[in-house]
């Protein structure tokens, strides 16, 4: 038995299902964890609780042995813990998969998901995240508000990425996901940068295209092929299999110089100085996703119809308005684009109501 409350009045047994597979047949077995909580402490904290161990129609108020099936006993521990105000330091090496039981366990017994937020915060500054994919992240940062933690996610996916950024999740947990216009974003702001290396790459090009000299066109040519010889041209082939770090990091391997006869005025550049100027131009230009500003209730104006009016005229001090972390301008362009529209909530009001009706999807 785990002790949570040393004095307490209830035991809980929680009754998890597990897979196992013995010869290669899967098979499902019931594991049974039993937890001492005070049962106060679960009624105030749940409605669910309250009605189940208060309510006289139900059995469990005369118990002081109540089981719970379905559950994960980890996730329950966790809970146990967070309401009863006791140290949850042991759970903080729970598996990444635990953060879905969580969320599952919080909307089945209508508990206050924001007290999860400072525990995840320490669960997640444990984690080794090089050893994670940022697929797995995802999800969790978003849901949990842990701002610092979804933007590095978001960037790694943008940079990391090779062809579409999706989203990764448990087998069998097909219900929770962020939202769809998040994922469009992402995949807009690596288009973007996309777009932004190959206006980086062309610029040494285009001043010798345009240069009247003899000279330039063995320079054009030798430019180029010192990009394909290092697997950057031809761009938009590369591209669709080499994440933008990868193609980034190739860029260390350019070393071209112009041959010592050719002009000064338009075939001299300093190559290696555009490109180095390219790289870090490219590689600090998007700081991932900011919650705070995907949050419509966080205006950056005061007015979140004038942030739309004004979003691509905001200065710097205005973007990060309200904001947990430091970012820059395609931090909050693509973040603002990726709030929930007006209608979203209306048709969310209109069904708490119970006066919506599934065709009023196609207003």
């Amino acid at each position: 038995m785990i002790i949570i409350a040393p004095a307490g009045d209830l035991t809980i047994k929680v009754v998890e299902e597990k897979k196992i597979v013995i010869n290669g047949v899967q098979s499902v077995d019931h594991v049974t964890t039993e937890f001492l909580v005070h049962r106060r402490v679960l009624m105030d904290n749940s409605p669910h609780w309250k009605n189940m161990l208060f309510t006289s129609n139900f059995v469990e108020r005369r118990q002081n042995v109540v089981s719970l099936e379905g559950d994960s006993a980890l996730s329950m521990e966790i809970w146990f813990r967070l309401l009863h105000k006791v140290p949850a330091v042991s759970t903080y090496t729970a598996p990444l998969t635990e953060m879905w039981h969580l969320i599952y366990a919080a909307d089945k017994y209508f508990l206050d998901f924001e007290r999860l937020y400072t525990w995840f915060s320490f669960w997640y500054d444990r984690q080794d995240l090089d050893e994670l994919d940022p697929r797995q992240l995802l999800y969790p940062c978003w849901r949990f508000d842990h701002v610092k933690g979804f933007a590095a996610v978001t960037k790694r996916l943008v940079y990391g990425s090779e062809g579409h950024i999706t989203e990764w999740k448990p087998e069998d947990e097909e219900k929770l996901h962020i939202p769809p216009r998040l994922l469009q974003q992402l995949n807009a702001a690596k288009g973007r940068l996309r777009t932004l290396l190959h206006q980086e790459l062309w610029r040494p090009g285009e001043k010798l295209i345009e240069a009247p000299c003899m000279c330039s066109k063995a320079t054009f040519h030798d430019y180029h092929r010192s990009l394909y010889v290092i697997v950057i041209y031809p761009l938009e082939t590369v591209l669709r299999k080499t994440s933008m770090a990868e193609l980034l990091s190739r860029l260390d391997l350019f070393d071209y110089n112009a041959e010592h006869t050719a002009c000064v005025r338009y075939c001299q550049q300093n190559f290696r100085t555009l490109i180095e100027h390219s790289q870090v131009y490219l590689g600090e230009y998007f700081d991932g996703l900011c919650l705070d500003c995907i949050s419509s209730c966080k205006t950056k104006t005061g007015d979140k119809d004038w942030d739309y009016w004004k979003h691509h005229d905001l200065k710097q001090h205005e973007w990060v308005t309200g904001c947990r972390i430091p970012h820059k301008q395609p931090t909050w362009y693509y973040s603002f684009l990726g709030r929930p529209e007006d209608r979203n909530q209306f048709t969310k009001r209109l069904k708490s109501k119970k006066c919506y009706r599934e065709d009023d999807e196609d207003w």
